[in-house]
């Protein structure tokens, strides 16, 4: 077969090669994708919006939409639908493989867990709000965030072990319809409604009531969002995730407030949190490196 191949000319030699070699990179991105949604902090349409991929992906996925729901409309879009088989491969293939990391963690070390991911989720969100801190009524827009966030204090967690199937439902379409965009984190979304750890369990032990469940409020919203994305962000992209960072930075001294008060004399548990943070801190840093080298090549 190698010998074949070595007597192929030069020209069709790339010509096959190429192919393979995107979608191998776009296989890759799927799986940094799914890996870096599986765990709150980082968002998964921010990986797409380093590696170039992000407008590609969107303006595909609304051409999509439009052309399911109005079937007369012409659309001038290229729908990239190898792009977008690649990258649902790569998503899968993380999402099965890393949730069996994050459910043993949470089986085990539940408390410091949800430390760590806090301290992701806290820091992600301030490093966003400080690179939107310019906006006219940045202010305005943060405290009404944080309000919202703050406000889950003193709302009773309506996830368990066994959320109703309406809970369900909901955790996929909140989390789905903000996955898509950058800075924002779909795992975020399901450790403030508590659904994570039950979410993460029918993934690792493929529970398919749940995530039929699940992955229905997640067609819903990830559809609405990518089709409100389109409106919402092009006019007032920057307050919407101003506002979705104030609650997250809110919603997540509503989860530290609410766990267990023993949980503080534990010494590990404030180092877990310190950790946390410097992770955050190098990955923001490494993905800021790599933004830059980016733009310079562009």
């Amino acid at each position: 077969m190698l010998i074949l191949f070595c007597h192929i000319d030069p020209v069709k030699r790339i010509q096959l090669i190429n192919p393979i070699k995107h979608n191998l990179i776009n296989i890759c991105t799927g799986i940094v994708v799914g890996f870096v949604d599986l765990f709150p902090g980082i968002s998964g349409g921010t990986v797409l919006f380093l590696t170039g991929k992000y407008n590609n992906v969107i303006y595909s996925l609304s051409s999509i939409i439009k052309k399911i729901f109005r079937k007369k409309e012409i659309s001038l879009i290229k729908i990239e639908y190898n792009l977008l088989i690649t990258l649902f491969i790569g998503i899968l293939i993380s999402v099965f493989v890393f949730s069996k990391l994050a459910s043993y963690l949470f089986e085990n070390y539940e408390n410091h867990s949800k430390v760590f991911l806090i301290a992701l989720m806290i820091i992600y969100s301030i490093n966003l709000l400080i690179k939107l801190r310019k906006n006219s009524k940045f202010l305005i827009h943060l405290l009404f965030g944080l309000i919202i966030g703050l406000f889950s204090i003193f709302v009773p967690n309506i996830g368990d072990s066994d959320p109703a199937f309406y809970i369900i439902i909901l955790s996929g379409l909140l989390s789905f319809g903000f996955m898509i965009l950058p800075g924002i984190s779909g795992s975020s979304i399901l450790l403030i409604l508590g659904t994570y750890e039950s979410t993460v369990n029918s993934v690792n032990e493929i529970n398919l009531p749940y995530l039929f469940l699940f992955f229905l409020g997640g067609i819903i919203g990830f559809s609405a969002s990518i089709v409100l994305i389109k409106i919402l962000l092009d006019k007032y992209k920057d307050e919407f995730r101003i506002i979705i960072s104030g609650v997250i930075v809110g919603a997540s001294i509503g989860l530290l407030y609410d766990l267990p008060k023993n949980t503080y004399s534990n010494l590990s548990i404030y180092l877990m949190f310190i950790l946390g943070l410097l992770i955050a801190y190098f990955l923001i840093n490494f993905t800021n490196y790599f933004a830059k080298k980016k733009n310079e090549n562009n």
